[in-house]
């Protein structure tokens, strides 16, 4: 799975067309914890996630999958 661009500043693009074809539930965790971002993605291959309205700074994106499966990726905010 690859985020990108890492750092990113007003959108956000998931490479994860390795992964099985299905729903996915993505969360955009940030340092303390907290769930600033979530939504439902329907096909893994590139989507696009408007992050505009986040502030600077370090968070996670996961996604959940309806088996089970986590898939968390680090990246950064830079305005």
């Amino acid at each position: 799975i690859q985020v990108y661009p890492n750092p990113a500043d007003s959108f956000l693009r998931i490479n994860a067309s390795q992964l099985p074809k299905t729903e996915y539930i993505i969360q955009i965790i940030d340092v303390m914890g907290r769930v600033v971002w979530d939504g439902l993605l329907h096909n893994p291959a590139q989507p696009q996630i408007d992050i505009s309205l986040l502030q600077s700074g370090a968070y996670q994106i996961i996604l959940h999958d309806a088996n089970g499966h986590n898939y968390s990726i680090p990246f950064i905010i830079n305005r």
